[in-house]
């Protein structure tokens, strides 16, 4: 038994320090970017290209925004959209055949703010069509400014957001940059989904390997995507990718292989919002996200599912057994285990702490990491379900196999 126990935990710790290497926060830090962050002080890469002239006027930039059914938090993110300190940007918020008071919180937000106009998308999208791609496609033909930023409808903007961004872009000359928001959760287990989700993600495709151009690794986010107008026309817009779900990623993906500069940071004040409202609702958000962000492997989303079981759900269990094991017969092996198991708890809660903060989470919510990772083990399992028994409902519409394109087909 405690030989079984002690290569399960050599796993588990290497696995936990991986993680603090890979899906850390020390290197993210470093692309930490607010409203007073200077854009040389960032972690370039080596093939830093020559700043753009800061002297010359800030370029034109139509900001994109589609929504469904937002009506309840829209008053406070349209509008904080409509509020930027940008002197020449307009935005476009396209009502995305909504239910309820969309349209006329959008409507009293036009009359305003003279700068933003409103689209009404009556139509389902079509076939091959995935809806919020759709509904931005409609959009885009109303957008002919030097640059396109793509936003979603629940993200709270900081009113030197756009300006900020756009320093960044000259400076470093970029075709797309993505600004990653402080995602945002009231209850705990929210919060714990939060942490697990972006561990597992920064592991997979930490921001500073996006960022370099040798690296396959991409992170983007479609709460904000600014693209030079040319760049977005030349990978094919939201047409070229219309079937897929996770659009930031096929979007990022096809700008990156094709030579483009491709630029991701992070943000605690640009950029924040609530994802999901409540348990439920992170239940049904996640399940139709997580197997699309793993495109659709089996294989690794069992590799994730064992990771999830082994690394995290099991992780309290693991000091209880060597313990046990060591009041059995207190062997030298036994006391290893121990010492493992509790230096890997520990090494957990570091790291999960050092996210809560980031996240400006509950104090202790590091605490539930396992029962974050079983919440988020079941969503895997039930994501994974979906895809191959009739797909997902969001926003009342359904997301199957058979309208679904494949995320490798993004790139070609």
């Amino acid at each position: 038994m405690n030989i079984v126990l002690l290569f399960i935990l050599v796993g588990v710790l290497l696995c936990w320090i991986t993680i603090t290497i890979l899906g850390g926060l020390g290197r993210v830090h470093r692309l930490m970017y607010d409203s007073h962050t200077p854009p040389e002080t960032l972690d370039l890469h080596p093939d830093q290209p020559p700043s753009a002239d800061s002297s010359l006027p800030l370029p034109s930039v139509t900001i994109i925004v589609p929504g469904r059914n937002e009506g309840h938090v829209l008053l406070d993110t349209l509008g904080s959209i409509c509020r930027q300190d940008y002197p020449n940007c307009r935005v476009i918020f396209i009502d995305d055949q909504s239910t309820d008071n969309t349209a006329k919180i959008a409507g009293q937000l036009a009359a305003q703010f003279l700068h933003l106009h409103i689209l009404h998308n009556t139509q389902p999208p079509p076939p091959g069509w995935m809806g919020k791609n759709w509904a931005i496609h409609q959009a885009r033909q109303w957008a002919d400014t030097e640059y396109l930023l793509f936003v979603d409808s629940d993200m709270h903007f900081h009113p030197q957001c756009l300006r900020q961004a756009m320093r960044l872009v000259r400076h470093r000359n970029l075709d797309l940059l993505s600004i990653l928001p402080r995602p945002q959760g009231n209850s705990v287990m929210e919060q714990g989904f939060l942490m697990v989700a972006m561990t597992a993600m920064f592991t997979m495709a930490a921001p500073h390997r996006s960022n370099n151009p040798a690296s396959k690794a991409i992170l983007t986010a479609g709460a904000f995507l600014l693209f030079r107008r040319h760049t977005y026309e030349a990978i094919g817009g939201h047409e070229a990718i219309k079937g897929q779900l996770i659009e930031d990623l096929a979007l990022g993906g096809r700008a990156k292989n094709r030579g483009f500069r491709v630029f991701t940071v992070l943000t605690r004040e640009l950029l924040f919002g609530r994802m999901y409202e409540g348990v439920v609702d992170t239940f049904r958000g996640g399940k139709k996200n997580v197997y699309a962000g793993l495109k659709y492997n089996p294989l690794a989303a069992l590799a994730l599912a064992l990771g999830f079981l082994f690394v995290g759900a099991l992780l309290p269990i693991y000091p209880v057994v060597a313990a046990s094991l060591v009041l059995l017969k207190p062997a030298t092996l036994a006391w290893v285990n121990l010492t493992l198991a509790v230096v890997a708890n520990a090494l957990a809660l570091v790291h999960m702490r050092r996210v809560r903060r980031f996240l400006d989470g509950t104090p202790g919510s590091e605490f539930i990491l396992s029962p974050a990772v079983i919440f988020c083990l079941v969503i895997l399992g039930a994501s994974v379900r979906d895809y191959y028994t009739g797909g997902n409902i969001w926003s009342g519409r359904t997301y199957s196999r058979k309208t679904m394109a494949h995320p490798d087909e993004a790139i070609q």
